[in-house]
């Protein structure tokens, strides 16, 4: 059996792989249009890099991933309007 190893990312390694600045992020993250981070520590905030594969594969098809509260998301396909 196979061990999955999860990769953490901080802001700066998101912001590089979706292309997307630090502060759009964060603008996302509360808007729930973007995965919630993780706190490691008070200093420390990461991304799971699945969780930001999985936001990029979706605006890639048109599709908008609003992340719940209870960890749920809701799934809907954009217009070409209401591109992000």
């Amino acid at each position: 059996m196979k061990k999955e190893t999860k990769k953490l990312i901080r802001i700066k390694g998101v912001s590089a792989q979706t292309g997307i600045a630090v502060s759009t992020i964060w603008k996302y993250v509360k808007l729930k249009q973007f995965p919630k981070p993780k706190k490691l520590s008070i200093r420390v905030t990461v991304w799971l890099s699945d969780d930001i594969d999985e936001w990029i594969d979706a605006q890639l098809i048109g599709t908008t991933i609003l992340y719940n509260e209870d960890g749920t998301k809701t799934m809907t396909h954009r217009k070409e309007s209401e591109k992000l």
